[in-house]
């Protein structure tokens, strides 16, 4: 995916428990995110790309 592509699941919800609150970084597997439980505690969240 490009950089954009990964930009644009920024402030979305994740299976109504996570919300991805800002892109930390991206590789040739996937992206990691911060991101925030609904039960308001930080986390880190990373997701592979589709192609792997």
């Amino acid at each position: 995916m490009f950089l954009s592509s990964w930009r644009s699941l920024e402030q979305k919800s994740l299976d109504g428990r996570y919300v991805l609150q800002s892109l930390l970084g991206t590789g040739g597997f996937g992206a990691v995110f911060l991101a925030e439980c609904v039960d308001d505690s930080a986390i880190t969240y990373n997701i592979l790309n589709t192609r792997w």
